[in-house]
């Protein structure tokens, strides 16, 4: 995807912290946008294509549901293609993009056909090589997630997305797939060797606790930021505690607009507002005593004082000839002087 500069494209992951409620996740839908975010994206998923009964829950998910089986956890998580077409409408409604990760084929090709303008692969499915392939065919952006993986198992994913529609359109989000990530795994350094690697949009999935990571990363050239965020840290769910709140959600958006205005263009100039601070600050020739008309200056002539409205210290003065009387201490013009 392109994007102007400094211009990040945010989305207020939502993900499965609605509970099942509808109507949780259509006001998640209005705090992402008056936070500012550009998108929200939810997860689409059925249980039963999605995990076996006895696949274990990963270790945040038995720490913050108290169960051990994925299918106990999720099973109550799952939305309706009614409610996502409900969510669709909302979206359109308070004007923010609809975004939502669809685990199986099938709800991929229904969020499609709602309209959906990006698809977004989680890091769970990088090698899911059928479902990859599956992605590529609808010919709109990709936002490839890369939790858990290193870096050749991202290329094969990138490749095989490639192989079967070499102009699609792949952005990748480095991440760190742990709810919350301590600061030691995030490994944010990351996001520059995925630009150097692969010739595309490069984010990041923040799952740490606080702002100051996707506002690193922001700084290292992330073009999407994607975080996770609750109406309420306190309700019960394996993503709630580790996501941010709404004002928090407001702040590092808040933070990320502020932080691509500090960051400039990259050219190395003086700003406009800075001329009044340049003729303070710097200095220009003044006369260090009374110079009479028609000598010739001589460098005890000369001093270097604040202002610097005159003339320039790399301008020589030394045996110009005055036309006019000078006073010690005023700035010298060059019209006052003559060869």
């Amino acid at each position: 995807m392109k994007f102007k500069k400094n211009n990040t494209f945010i989305i207020a992951e939502a993900g499965i912290n609605h509970n099942g409620k509808l109507s949780i996740a259509k006001k998640m839908v209005k705090i992402a946008k008056c936070a500012g975010a550009n998108c929200i994206k939810f997860q689409a998923f059925n249980i039963n294509n999605l995990v076996s009964n006895k696949a274990k829950s990963a270790r945040y998910q038995l720490k913050e549901t108290n169960n051990n089986l994925q299918k106990n956890v999720l099973q109550n998580l799952t939305l309706s293609k009614q409610n996502l077409s409900q969510l669709y409408n909302e979206c359109k409604k308070q004007k923010i993009e609809f975004l939502c990760t669809a685990f199986d084929k099938e709800l991929l090709k229904y969020l499609v056909s709602l309209g959906m303008k990006k698809i977004k692969i989680p890091s769970g499915e990088i090698t899911n090589f059928p479902y990859l392939i599956e992605t590529a065919k609808y010919n709109i952006p990709i936002i490839l997630s890369t939790g858990m993986s290193n870096m050749q198992e991202i290329k094969k994913a990138y490749e095989c997305l490639k192989s079967v529609n070499k102009n699609v359109d792949i952005s990748i989000l480095h991440c760190t797939s742990l709810y919350p990530a301590p600061n030691s795994t995030l490994n944010l350094k990351a996001i520059s060797s995925l630009s150097k690697k692969f010739k595309c949009t490069i984010g990041y999935s923040d799952h740490s606790k606080g702002n100051y990571a996707s506002i690193a990363a922001v700084s290292l050239g992330a073009k999407i930021i994607e975080k996770h965020f609750t109406l309420n840290k306190n309700y019960s769910g394996p993503d709630q505690s580790a996501s941010a709140n709404p004002k928090e959600l407001k702040d590092l958006i808040e933070n990320i607009r502020n932080l691509e205005k500090a960051l400039g263009d990259g050219i190395k100039i003086a700003h406009k507002l800075e001329k009044n601070t340049a003729d303070v600050a710097r200095r220009s020739w003044h006369a260090n005593n009374n110079i009479a008309a028609n000598s010739k200056i001589k460098l005890e002539d000369l001093i270097l004082l604040r202002p610097g409205t005159g003339i320039e210290s790399s301008k020589k003065l030394i045996g110009l000839k005055t036309k006019k009387n000078i006073k010690k201490g005023e700035i010298i013009k060059l019209s006052w002087l003559s060869q």
